[in-house]
């Protein structure tokens, strides 16, 4: 059965470390993959409105209406500019989380909504990172336990390496929400079974593929419930043991696994 739709994770999947826009290769590679009726999306951490923006960069904005996107690891869906999807942190949950960790100085947190995203950096360089550097729709706020839209996503920040607090952050959390390390220095807060991999189920309900008909690539801990979703599935070569253990393929290559799609696909 030919594949219908291609999922893929963005930061060290189609993102190198410090690149900050998808480049001209990777726009055609997306453009050429919708000219052959193959839906593509993007699955990430990120809040919407960042993620439509880098598909449509280079003033292309059928590109951008043509793709889904699965956004802050699965907590809201998108298809084109059409909402379809939210599943919220329960408020009681969120807000204890968030009094939480705001005691613990070693971290900066990033509050997810739909419309916006909240932060009270502790330090200029978090706060130009998020706001300047990213463009996340990021608005100062006091106190984090008081935003005033439901949580969809918790994202923890350690300058030093996340991996310092996600032990005790799971320990403390993890039977009450989605607790997964999404790179080096970042770790991400869900409600209870929300994952890339539940909101890509959600996507292939909707549009009407099957498991066989979706191919997906990611590289971290955060794309292993997509990755066992699809019925065909790349990690990154540099990606953990763990997240490749849960992967049919490995590539180095996201892009060109793309091309080759688009290559052997008869018009």
């Amino acid at each position: 059965m030919s594949i219908c739709c291609v999922v893929s994770d963005i930061d060290g999947t189609l993102l190198p470390a410090g690149q900050l826009d998808l480049d001209q290769r990777c726009l055609d590679a997306i453009s050429g993959l919708q000219k052959k009726g193959i839906l593509f999306c993007l699955a990430s951490g990120r809040p919407y409105q960042n993620l439509y923006r880098l598909l449509s960069r280079d003033g292309d904005l059928k590109r951008a209406e043509k793709s889904a996107y699965i956004c802050q690891n699965g907590t809201n869906l998108y298809l084109g500019r059409q909402f379809l999807y939210q599943q919220a942190i329960p408020d009681d949950i969120g807000r204890g989380i968030l009094e939480e960790v705001s005691q613990m100085e070693e971290l900066e947190i990033l509050v997810n909504c739909r419309e916006h995203c909240y932060i009270h950096p502790r330090t200029e360089a978090f706060r130009r990172d998020i706001q300047d550097v990213r463009r996340y729709p990021a608005l100062l706020w006091e106190d984090l336990s008081k935003v005033p839209e439901p949580y969809l996503q918790i994202s923890l920040y350690r300058k030093d390496g996340i991996k310092k607090s996600a032990p005790m952050i799971a320990s403390r959390w993890g039977n009450k929400a989605q607790v997964v390390v999404s790179g080096e220095h970042w770790m991400d807060i869900t409600a209870l079974g929300v994952s890339k991999g539940s909101c890509l189920k959600e996507l292939m309900d909707r549009a009407g593929f099957s498991r066989s008909q979706c191919m997906a690539m990611g590289d971290s801990f955060n794309d292993i419930e997509m990755l066992e979703t699809a019925g065909i599935s790349y990690a990154m070569s540099w990606s953990d043991p763990q997240v490749i253990d849960h992967s049919k393929a490995v590539t180095d290559d996201a892009v060109g696994q793309m091309e080759k799609l688009i290559e052997n696909r008869q018009n």
